[in-house]
């Protein structure tokens, strides 16, 4: 598996930093269950977090929410 680089990461992200809280958060809700946005071999949430990224299906300033059942943070 090889990693997006962190040129490809930072020109859709805007900052390492925001490439980084992006993967994260879409991280958490890949494990969570949500659908895969980009068709990738990758099978960890954070490789995936990564390709949808670089594949420009994540933008830097959205948010994507989930449904979390009964948590009062929705």
């Amino acid at each position: 598996m090889s990693l997006p680089s962190i040129e490809g990461l930072m020109e859709r992200a805007g900052s390492r930093y925001a490439a980084v809280v992006l993967a994260a958060a879409r991280a958490r809700q890949l494990s969570a269950g949500a659908q895969r946005l980009v068709d990738t071999e990758a099978r960890g949430a954070v490789a995936v977090a990564l390709d949808e990224l670089v594949s420009g299906k994540l933008r830097a300033g959205e948010t994507v929410r989930i449904d979390c059942g009964d948590s009062p943070h929705t």
